[in-house]
């Protein structure tokens, strides 16, 4: 790896961004699960739909705005991998130190798009 004097600084950033796109996922998981528990349970008691249908409204702000903030923390991400280039930094400076996930061998760079079923 070559001496890079923002070593550091890079590094720490890096692994913190990373948490950040970590927890962004968790909080979709999270949200999604509530979604699923609230309907699942409201359908084994036996609940009318209006019953819950406030709280679903309020789970559906949540859950558009953690898919806000996960697409932030990305573009954060391409930003900030965009500066450490500027300050030296690349997977091939970094070795297996990268902290950056990687593809899987053998995967594209580009990963496919998902459809949705109509």
């Amino acid at each position: 790896m070559s001496n890079l004097p923002h070593l550091d600084a890079i590094t720490i950033v890096a692994r913190a961004t990373i948490a950040g796109e970590q927890a962004s996922d968790a909080a979709l998981r999270n949200l999604a699960d509530l979604v699923s528990a609230t309907t699942t349970q409201a359908e084994a008691i036996q609940l009318p739909p209006h019953a819950t249908q406030s709280t679903l409204d309020h789970l559906r702000t949540a859950m558009i705005a953690a898919f806000d903030s996960r697409r932030a923390v990305v573009m954060a991400h391409q930003e900030l991998g965009a500066l450490a280039q500027r300050l030296g930094a690349s997977p091939e400076s970094f070795g297996d130190l990268w902290p950056c996930p990687r593809f899987p061998t053998g995967a594209t760079e580009q990963a496919p798009r998902l459809r949705a079923a109509a």
